[in-house]
């Protein structure tokens, strides 16, 4: 994977990546540093880029736009530089035998003692004729709880709206 560090991430994470075998870049060595979220999207999307984050906000409904990406990595908390790397490290294992991360958002968040990592995949297209057709006895939930869509047919993803 290539993958992109957000501003507001260590530039040490950059090292991260490319110790475990992938191609990495920061915003800040792009010349980006400072670019609105939306003007970083072009690039990002345009060069393939993973990009890792931790403004959840703004980037799960600019990623949501998007029809094809090359996936977004969310690192939640607000911490440390030491523990950015061990997050997204643990993010890069997780990772290890998928071959990219297309159309899918990874987040690793802190809750009190656990780390929990959560894999769905980013943008809901469902056509509202086509849900009466879903056979109600077969039900596919996202990760986060946020999303339920049923027995999906074959032009049909299941994904996480959020």
């Amino acid at each position: 994977m290539k993958f992109l560090v957000d501003e507001c991430l260590h530039t040490s994470l950059v090292a991260v990546a490319q110790h475990h075998g992938h191609d990495c870049f920061h915003v800040n060595w792009l010349g980006l540093s400072g670019e609105t979220d939306w003007d970083l999207m072009p690039r990002i999307v345009a060069e393939d880029f993973t990009f890792v984050t931790n403004n959840a906000r703004d980037f799960r409904k600019l990623y949501a736009r998007e029809a094809l990406h090359a996936g977004l990595a969310i690192i939640v908390a607000q911490v440390l530089p030491r523990q950015q790397r061990e997050l997204f490290a643990l993010v890069l294992q997780e990772l290890a035998d998928s071959p990219d991360l297309v159309n899918e958002v990874v987040e690793i968040a802190l809750e009190e003692d656990e780390v929990l990592l959560t894999l769905c995949a980013a943008r809901v297209k469902v056509n509202f004729r086509q849900l009466g057709q879903i056979d109600p006895t077969r039900v596919l939930l996202c990760l986060h709880g946020c999303c339920s869509v049923t027995d999906v047919p074959a032009a049909l993803t299941l994904s996480c709206r959020l």
